[in-house]
């Protein structure tokens, strides 16, 4: 049996982006039965309280080493506070869901392995897996390393569900294009409204104070959501801040909770084979108006965006569990899979209902 190892910087890294790989961390912890290193604040040191499962050894010779982080910056702290802790182990793979060329900008440079510790710290890692296609050739140049192609996922194991009431009519978290958030707000939160759009790019917060929980109740509005209002970061890019188009961790987060995903979908061949069944995004109009009366009419149709919704849950369970790309991760490693991961990936396929007749058949009009 390989012996396998998670660390964590959560307790140094607390954003709201960081919540997905910190639930990435969970799961490979999980599944893979690891031993769990949760690294502290103090002074870059191992904290007081931690997660260990089967408890963190440093005498102990791992076959791998995972680290999980939202971007590089992050990465390359977690690898220094990591050695000084002494840690043996056979290879070190990192997924980064931020894998963005523009953030190694300057590794291309000679000097850059004299005069950046970043470089120096992402060089201890053997194998990098991240979800964006078109910066993994670029990367693997830069860091001279294998960087392997790994689509974001989600938990699907513990957030789907069946049957919940849905009284959400619009979920639309995190930044929203203006014109249709602010349509949808003036038209459903009013007095007499029979609908309701939750939506919270209309607050700003310092940070997170129990990121658990926070998430927990993520999941349960998305649960409680009829339709998800997602779009394409290239479709509204307020400072040019997204350099890439690709299915971010809204897709997987709206369609795992069985809610109907309207919006804008990526145009690449990525999502058409990563999101290639009837209804997996609704593309809206782009003209807010028309977007908000189209909206209207499919909340008029609660049986239709039902059989959608059910549909989203059985192809998450068949194709876009974190579990299944911790499976591919291994293979690249040469690690065998344990016997957990085998068997969540089983309950996951007995899990996954029968399509509905009419649900895959034919794409909303």
């Amino acid at each position: 049996m390989s012996k396998l190892l998670m660390v964590s910087a959560r307790d140094v890294f607390s954003d709201f982006a960081d919540c997905c790989a910190f639930e990435l961390e969970d799961t490979i912890h999980e599944a893979l039965d690891a031993d769990f290193l949760l690294l502290g604040k103090q002074h870059f040191s191992p904290s007081s309280t931690n997660l260990n499962k089967n408890g963190f050894n440093n005498r102990k010779e791992y076959d791998a080493v995972f680290i999980v982080t939202n971007n590089f910056r992050k990465l390359a702290i977690t690898i220094q506070m990591m050695e000084k802790l002494g840690i043996q182990a056979k290879q070190t793979a990192a997924y980064v869901f931020g894998a963005y060329v523009h953030d190694l900008q300057y590794f291309h440079l000679p000097a850059a392995k004299h005069l950046l510790p970043r470089y120096t710290a992402l060089k201890k890692v053997d194998h990098f897996f991240g979800p964006i296609p078109e910066t993994l050739s670029a990367l693997s140049n830069m860091l001279d390393r294998p960087f392997h192609y790994s689509p974001i996922a989600v938990d699907v194991l513990n957030v789907a569900h069946e049957g919940q009431e849905r009284w959400i009519s619009v979920n639309g978290f995190g930044r929203q294009e203006p014109g249709v958030n602010n349509l949808l707000a003036d038209t459903m939160n009013r007095p007499g409204s029979p609908h309701v759009y939750f939506h919270t790019n209309s607050m700003v917060s310092a940070g997170l104070l129990d990121w658990k929980r926070y998430r927990e109740q993520f999941w349960h509005l998305l649960r409680m959501s009829r339709l998800s209002l997602t779009f394409d970061a290239l479709f509204y890019n307020p400072g040019n801040r997204a350099k890439h188009s690709f299915v971010g961790p809204r897709w997987y987060e709206s369609l795992a909770t069985g809610t109907v995903v309207i919006g804008q979908a990526p145009k690449t061949d990525e999502a058409k084979a990563l999101l290639d069944w009837d209804n997996a995004t609704v593309d809206l109009p782009e003209n807010p108006a028309k977007a908000v009366d189209y909206i209207l009419g499919m909340l008029s149709a609660p049986e239709e965006l039902d059989r959608i919704g059910q549909e989203n849950i059985r192809q998450m369970r068949q194709r876009h569990d974190w579990r299944y790309r911790i499976k591919d991760m291994l293979e690249s490693l040469e690690i065998e899979q344990p016997g957990i991961l085998q068997e969540q990936i089983a309950m996951l396929r007995r899990q996954a209902p029968l399509a509905h007749p009419q649900a895959a058949n034919q794409a909303y009009p």
